[in-house]
């Protein structure tokens, strides 16, 4: 006997709201429409949320120089430096165009990353639920994990609410880069 789990409106962050529909197609491998969609609305706020910060970059980068050359200009001993050669403003120009460069890098990265997402695989992963968290000091993160057999899945929230520990569950998802994302799962009755 199989029981279908999820609460409609429930959503967890890398949890897709399935449907009886979108389950019974992850079980013969195929992942829907409405799951591509979604797919492919994440690997757009990925590359949106990067190139949106390009624009802040290189702000906070000139904001910097600025900085810089007023510390230069305050008395006339550090006007003397800076005016005495070209070095230091070359040197400016280099640290303004390297942000530049670190940022155009991020937003390949993540165009990258989102291309991994759109053409993602359908993975499948039955076994005992239990969890795990991790706590990190340094950040006051806490990191929960279920963990389906062997197979760790990182969640945001306690995944408690929608699986029973010990309790045996077939979890279908993708794995592309940082990104574990469950499209759709199933209490197993043994």
């Amino acid at each position: 006997m199989k029981e279908v789990m999820g609460e409609p409106g429930e959503i967890f962050g890398n949890i897709y709201e399935f449907t009886d529909d979108d389950l019974k197609s992850n079980r013969h491998g195929i992942i829907t429409s409405g799951q591509k969609a979604w797919l492919e609305s994440i690997s757009r706020g990925v590359v949106k949320a990067s190139r949106r910060s390009f624009p802040i970059g290189v702000l906070f980068a000139l904001f910097g120089a600025c900085l810089i050359l007023a510390l230069f200009l305050q008395n006339e001993s550090t006007r003397t430096v800076l005016f005495s050669g070209p070095a230091v403003f070359i040197g400016l120009a280099v640290t303004v165009l390297a942000v530049a460069g670190l940022l155009v890098w991020g937003i390949f990265l993540s165009e990258r990353q989102a291309e991994s997402l759109v053409n993602a695989q359908l993975q499948s992963v039955q076994g005992k639920a239990s969890f795990h968290q991790d706590y990190s000091s340094n950040s006051g993160i806490t990191t929960y994990h279920l963990l389906i057999g062997k197979t760790k899945i990182p969640f945001g929230d306690d995944p408690g609410s929608l699986f029973q520990e010990g309790k045996t569950y077939r979890v279908h998802y993708c794995q592309a880069g940082p990104y574990e994302l469950i499209f759709s799962y199933e209490h197993i009755e043994p």
